[in-house]
């Protein structure tokens, strides 16, 4: 059974957001799983019913933008 606490961001290669949120996740220690934004992805991401701006973040088995990720855990937004 995987943590429910597991990080898994959704992420383009040409992203800016995207490299920020992964430089500020690794600079602080903060575990993450990253998923390149593709067919199955995105798939996956409507299926749950979620489709915002990159990178998207599923943490709590909840889908939020980087910027509820970062303001609910009382991280700055990058």
């Amino acid at each position: 059974m995987s943590d429910m606490s597991e990080i898994t961001i959704y992420t383009s290669e040409y992203c800016p957001q995207c490299k920020a949120l992964k430089e500020y996740l690794t600079c602080h220690k903060i575990a993450f799983t990253e998923k390149q934004i593709d067919a199955e992805t995105i798939t996956d991401l409507r299926i749950n019913n979620y489709f915002d701006e990159l990178p998207i973040i599923r943490y709590n088995n909840k889908y939020l933008s980087y910027k509820e990720y970062l303001t609910q855990n009382n991280h700055i937004i990058l």
